[in-house]
């Protein structure tokens, strides 16, 4: 190349230039076109994935694990069946933007719904994941639904009498509890002597449990047969503390959790192979399976099945 440049006219030297710059333009190109596909190959290997916020629940708090549990559910629910969100979505047209003022106006216009109060309060539901809300505005507005709980009217008996049977604070919905203690008879009527179902710690902790009474036996005998029964129910809640016997009742919503993001692992990726390669969920591919499963029954049973059932109050035709 240096020898046919000497032998060039002036003007055939100024166009040689051009030529000499088209070839280094073409060197370059072929040059840098490994970089390209270099490139290329990071953001294959930065492939798309799905947010950990929707899976990884591994690092909820133990006050938190209930109410996401609701939360995350519930979102599932709606994907399975769209009309579920009806009254959420009618109750939201008249309600204010935020949490705070939705709080406010939940006083004047009560609602139960599906997603539970962080639910239908939060904006982010259910488009958004629990763990997306931020952790210090999920703690507030945790916060905020408590004090909102301790201000709503207690049962007349409680009021009354103080009775410590029928805490203030604690608001139960038993269409969620309900059968949760009817899954415990159910799966091992044998073993569970005394279905409950237990939430919060320490002096937040309340048991629901559902007792017949036969009055013809007397209030002396009721008396003793209900001290028997504390008895053995702090023995059974002692027992269901010891990771030999199972697990406590928030062990199993966690794990339920787990069931939860590894379905939607699953349903995020094309190949199944996929759910094991590219997360540390579970460690082989029918834990992927068996996930799915499981969080699908739960979705069904706990959610679908019980507010699909209310065709008078979600207006199903």
């Amino acid at each position: 190349m240096t020898r046919t440049k000497k032998k060039l006219s002036a003007h055939d030297h100024a166009a040689g230039k051009d030529r000499v710059a088209t070839c280094v333009d073409v060197l370059e190109e072929v040059r840098y076109k490994p970089i390209l596909f270099h490139n290329r190959m990071n953001n294959w290997s930065e492939r798309n994935v799905l947010s950990s916020d929707e899976w990884d629940f591994k690092g909820i708090s133990k006050p938190e694990i209930w109410i996401c549990w609701t939360y995350e559910f519930a979102r599932e629910a709606v994907r399975m069946d769209s009309r579920l969100l009806r009254p959420t979505t009618e109750w939201r047209a008249g309600a204010p933007e935020s949490f705070q003022e939705r709080l406010k106006y939940l006083r004047q216009h009560p609602l139960i719904s599906i997603g539970g109060w962080l639910g239908l309060l939060s904006p982010e539901w259910p488009d958004r994941s629990y763990l997306f809300i931020e952790s210090d505005e999920r703690i507030s507005r945790i916060e905020q639904l408590r004090n909102y709980y301790s201000t709503l009217p207690a049962s007349p008996i409680a009021a009354h009498l103080r009775n410590p049977l029928i805490p203030v604070k604690s608001r139960v919905d038993w269409d969620l509890i309900g059968p949760k203690l009817q899954d415990q008879l159910n799966r091992s009527p044998d073993k569970m002597s005394i279905p409950n179902v237990t939430v919060g710690e320490g002096s937040d902790q309340v048991s629901t449990v559902i007792l017949q009474l036969d009055w013809s036996r007397g209030r002396s005998a009721i008396l003793r047969a209900f001290g028997d029964l504390l008895s053995k129910m702090e023995a059974q809640d002692m027992k269901a503390q010891d990771p030999r016997g199972g697990g406590t009742e928030l062990d199993h919503r966690t794990a339920e959790l787990k069931a939860l993001g590894g379905w939607r692992i699953k349903r995020f990726e094309s190949s199944i192979a996929d759910c094991k390669s590219y997360y540390n969920l579970y460690e082989t591919i029918a834990g992927y399976y068996k996930a799915q499963e499981k969080a699908e029954n739960i979705t069904r049973k706990y959610f679908v099945s019980i507010f699909s059932d209310k065709k008078g109050v979600l207006g199903f035709e």
